[in-house]
């Protein structure tokens, strides 16, 4: 019709800077440009968009994520830009976990992860645990473990 306008009312992708380290003294000789490409792949497959990427090359035995120069550059960058999501190409251990968060001023969103191992079950069982997770204030995050068939893969 004419004269009318269509609106796109789709959210635009959240913001989201990339971070990876190459261990230099790592036997895993997986080149990191090659992981920061599938983890900008992943990123983009779950609604986000990588803007930026960082990089750093540290020794194993370091015992923060990254060193204290490029963690000011990463907090720089999610300031500047509006960053709302980091994503990191490591596991980090629980003390890093918390250096990162207090410098980027986290948020922490509460959430419960259920790990589900089940061959199946009782229905009425089933429908009351989703109902349970569907009425829920905070995000349920459900992670398959072992078997998981029937009932459970509706969970």
């Amino acid at each position: 019709m004419p004269g009318k306008k269509s609106f796109n009312t789709k959210p635009a992708p959240e913001k989201a800077l990339l971070a990876g380290v190459e261990k230099r003294d790592n036997l895993v000789r997986w080149p990191l440009s090659e992981s920061m490409f599938e983890l900008a792949e992943l990123a983009r497959s779950v609604g986000a968009n990588p803007v930026i990427t960082v990089t750093q090359k540290i020794h194993s035995s370091q015992p923060t994520y990254v060193g204290k120069g490029k963690l000011l550059e990463i907090v720089g960058h999610v300031k500047h830009n509006q960053i709302k999501i980091v994503i990191l190409d490591d596991e980090l251990h629980p003390s890093q976990q918390k250096i990162l968060e207090e410098n980027l001023q986290a948020k922490k969103k509460p959430f419960l992860q259920l790990m589900i191992s089940s061959p199946g079950g009782d229905v009425s069982s089933c429908f009351a645990l989703i109902d349970i997770m569907n009425g829920s204030k905070i995000p349920i995050r459900t992670i398959g473990l072992g078997c998981v068939a029937s009932c459970g893969l509706s969970i």
